[in-house]
């Protein structure tokens, strides 16, 4: 995926074919499981949820899916989150209970360098994108239950490095302390 970016290669994302879905389903209800949970990337930005759901439906599984509203990493927390409150014995209703309380907390913030990305994805005009590669435009995006799982601007600054002081005074006036949880992901940074 680094290698492509650099290489300025676009690269498409997919749902898994309800096929496969239903395929992997059919041999876990043969396998004698009677219910899928699943936490797979937001409804926002992808229908792999209802294909999961209907899929299911399809086989017969009860379907547990939990919609972050958000990115990878919140996904993980949630399914490390859900895993350990099932191995303590909690219900469904408690562990979804619990990943609702985590996913109406989150915002994930997204500083793009590079506007050409967003232009081969369909997500800019070509003018646009050229535009904002000669003004250092850095559009901060973010993703949360707010924006329903669909990433929206927040603002937009000039240069990278007034990106990141607003995103820092962003989560200053969300009042964070040292009881926040914070996660940085980044690619190739």
């Amino acid at each position: 995926v680094i290698d492509n970016l650099h290489k300025q290669t676009l690269m498409k994302t997919s749902l898994p074919s309800l096929g496969k879905i239903e395929d992997l389903f059919e041999q876990l209800k043969k396998d004698g499981y009677e219910g899928v949970f699943a936490v797979p990337i937001c409804k926002g930005l992808s229908g792999t949820l209802d294909a999961m759901e209907s899929a299911a439906r399809q086989v017969g599984l009860t379907f547990y899916g939990f919609d972050t509203y958000s990115t990878a990493v919140l996904q993980s927390h949630c399914i490390l989150t859900a895993k350990k409150m099932y191995e303590e014995g909690k219900s469904i209703e408690e562990i979804f209970e619990e990943l609702e309380k985590i996913a109406g907390s989150c915002d994930t913030i997204l500083l793009v360098d590079d506007l050409q990305h967003m232009r081969r994805g369909g997500r800019l005009t070509a003018t646009a994108a050229a535009l904002g590669g000669l003004l250092k435009i850095k559009p901060i995006l973010h993703v949360n239950k707010d924006t329903d799982g669909r990433v929206d601007v927040v603002e937009k600054v000039r240069t990278m490095s007034r990106a990141q002081d607003r995103v820092i005074d962003r989560v200053k006036a969300l009042g964070a302390n040292n009881h926040y949880d914070f996660t940085v992901a980044h690619v190739d940074s």
